[in-house]
């Protein structure tokens, strides 16, 4: 664990008084180990530092179920962050599960819990609204993804009383399609700072994609429409995030695995790599070609808006058709977009598709803290 952040001991129990209440717990899966581990749930820090920031005196306790890989309580930028090391094994679940529910019994015994929100549709999530109905607190639960769509069993152990958050008008479908239910609002994810100042001059790659090299992303339909763009006009192409896995924060950048030419074309892929320097490539490319056949929010989409890319999507999370978004249907008129988009070559001014402000304001309400 990084020494930047602080380990502290819990506040002992002090006998028919309750000194410390807690605002908000969040019980999550996971929780970044460090300030340098960026790449874990960083929409969800992204809130946490806007949260605090507009809030500096409200008390936030996470509980994190499966990583980080420490069972030692610590501090992430005055949050109180207790992990429960289940390394996202079954054997250890009964074990996390415990600690999970020591670590609640301190907080409660410390002082009144005002909210708990549990992330994921899933075991955070109810044994979160569990927790929240021993201590008598609000519950939210915020669906991250494909659990509106794949984990649905899990609603039959939220209350219907327990405010549901789905990401976007898409997703909010997606769970009524796959439910009896309905999400209580939508609250995307508000969007990371501009960062345009921090790049190049010179935007000098022609297409990005950003994501794991997994089925739902389609990384082998951005390979085929690299290939036909290539076909028409010159273009250079760029992939990160070859395996899904996250690199230790500690890595001084990344390898290029492979670049295959293509003609006068060349096509780049990267392994992951920080957050950071995610942000640098954006910031030298000119399109987010995003091939992905389901998102929630889709957060690459704020962040590659907040660096001043254009994007050319499928009709996923949050996509918006504009002069700087191209919603496509097909492989076909995603080519034809990104040759569109390249010929006429769009602003780069970086922005804002969710203001942070009205997504802090929205959870505040939720939390009764407004």
């Amino acid at each position: 664990m990084d020494t930047n952040l602080s380990i502290f001991t819990p506040c002992p129990r002090q006998v028919g008084m309750k000194h410390m209440a807690t605002d908000l717990l969040i019980v999550t899966p996971g929780f970044p180990e460090s300030a340098e581990d960026d790449t874990c749930i960083p929409p969800l820090q992204e809130y946490l530092w806007a949260l605090l920031a507009q809030r500096p005196h409200l008390r936030v306790a996470v509980i994190a179920l499966q990583y980080p890989y420490t069972e030692v309580p610590y501090d992430w930028f005055g949050v109180r962050v207790f992990p429960c090391n289940g390394r996202n094994s079954r054997v250890r679940w009964l074990f996390s599960q415990y600690r999970a529910w020591k670590h609640f019994d301190t907080l409660n015994d410390e002082g009144a819990i005002g909210c708990v929100q549990g992330l994921w549709l899933g075991q955070a999530a109810t044994l979160g609204q569990r927790m929240a109905a021993k201590a008598g607190a609000r519950t939210v639960i915020t669906l991250m993804g494909q659990d509106a769509r794949d984990n649905t069993r899990w609603l039959k152990h939220v209350e219907r009383s327990t405010a549901l958050v789905c990401l976007s008008a898409r997703h909010a479908d997606v769970l009524r399609t796959s439910s009896d239910r309905s999400p209580t609002c939508v609250i995307p994810w508000g969007s990371p700072p501009h960062m345009a100042s921090m790049g190049p001059q010179e935007r000098t790659t022609d297409m990005l994609f950003v994501g794991s090299h997994i089925p739902v992303k389609q990384p082998d339909v951005f390979e085929e429409v690299f290939q036909c763009v290539a076909d028409q006009r010159a273009v250079q192409a760029m992939m990160i995030g070859s395996d899904g896995m996250q690199v230790q924060p500690s890595h001084p950048g990344f390898l290029m695995k492979a670049e295959m030419a293509y003609g006068s074309s060349k096509l780049g892929k990267c392994g992951a790599m920080p957050r950071g320097n995610v942000h640098m490539e954006m910031l030298a490319a000119k399109l987010l070609v995003h091939t992905s056949a389901y998102e929630s929010q889709g957060y690459v989409f704020d962040e590659a808006l907040a660096t001043g890319m254009s994007i050319v999507s499928f009709p996923v999370g949050s996509a918006t058709v504009s002069d700087r978004w191209r919603v496509v249907e097909t492989r076909s008129e995603m080519t034809a977009a990104v040759i569109d988009l390249l010929d006429r070559a769009p602003s780069t001014m970086p922005i804002t598709l969710h203001p942070m402000l009205d997504t802090v304001n929205a959870y505040l309400k939720l939390y009764g803290l407004d």
